[in-house]
C-alpha cells in the first residue's frame, strides 16, 4: 500500500487550467455538464488506459474535464464538492500505473492555506464534440 501511495504522488502532474465563466449548477446531470461546455457523452467507464494530464477545464465544484493524449476528453464527477477547484491555476492526480480509476483516484488541489485537498472522482465520462 505505502508503494502504491508512493508512486501516486510521483505520478502526480501539475498542470494549468483556463477558467470559465459559464458555471452550470453543482446539481447538473453529466449529460447536461457535457452540453453546457460543447460536448455529448456516453455511458460512464470505469478507467482511462494509458493516461496522461495534458490540461483540463474547471466545470463547476463537482466537475472538471480534463484533456489526455492530444484531442481526448473527459468528464470527471466527484463524490463531493470540490470548494477549493475553482480558482486554481494547476491540479494534479492520484493516478497510477498510467491509469485513471473511477472511485479510487483523486483530483488533488491546494487550499488558501496550502494543504492538499482530494476530490475523490465518482465517475469518468469520454466525450465527443459536438458539431
Amino acid at each position: 500500500m505505502k508503494i502504491r501511495y508512493f508512486t501516486a504522488l510521483l505520478t502526480t502532474m501539475v498542470i494549468t487550467a483556463c477558467n470559465s465563466t459559464n458555471i452550470p449548477p453543482a446539481n447538473s446531470t453529466p449529460t447536461e455538464l457535457a452540453i453546457s461546455k460543447g460536448y455529448t457523452v456516453d455511458q460512464p467507464i470505469k478507467r482511462i488506459k494509458n493516461y496522461r494530464l495534458s490540461g483540463w477545464n474547471y466545470v463547476n465544484s463537482k466537475a472538471v474535464i480534463i484533456n489526455t493524449r492530444g484531442s481526448e476528453r473527459y468528464l470527471l464527477t466527484f463524490k463531493n464538492t470540490c470548494y477549493d477547484l475553482r480558482h486554481q491555476n494547476s491540479i494534479g492526480t492520484t493516478a497510477t500505473v498510467s491509469e485513471l480509476v473511477a472511485n479510487l483516484d483523486a483530483v488533488i488541489v491546494r487550499d488558501l492555506g496550502n494543504f492538499e485537498v482530494r476530490c475523490y472522482i465518482e465517475e469518468i465520462y469520454k466525450l465527443t464534440k459536438t458539431a
